[in-house]
């Protein structure tokens, strides 16, 4: 018989309680709570969990605003993944390896420094 509660805590199993109260989820969220509030610089408590699915804001300029929808997007990519085990650590490294393929300068930076750091 199917239910609507949650395999892992017996909670109301929605979209909103996988992504932010459920197992690892939870301190995935933390973290990119805390990422969105330093692009804010705001306290992590004023983010809503709701801006995990339906992110509502328009008031900031246009660069912070992408780099908040690309977090959030990235979050939730990480999270509805199946094929992997979710953790925090694997999600802060996937969202480092993102971040540097967005910006190859940086990359070719550390390659150069790599180099100097084995001569």
């Amino acid at each position: 018989m199917e239910s609507d509660r949650c395999t892992r805590c017996e909670r109301r199993d929605t979209l909103a309680h996988w992504l932010t109260e459920c197992n690892e989820g939870t301190a995935i969220w933390q973290w990119t709570k805390e990422r969105i509030a330093w692009i804010l610089r705001m306290d992590p408590c004023h983010i809503p969990a709701y801006w995990s699915l339906r992110p509502q804001f328009q008031l900031w300029p246009s660069q912070r605003h992408m780099a908040i929808l690309r977090t959030l997007a990235h979050f939730v990519l990480y999270l509805t993944q199946k094929q992997r085990h979710l953790s925090l650590i694997e999600y802060i490294q996937v969202t480092k390896k993102r971040e540097l393929l967005k910006n190859p300068t940086k990359i070719e930076e550390i390659q150069e420094k790599k180099i100097i750091d084995r001569n």
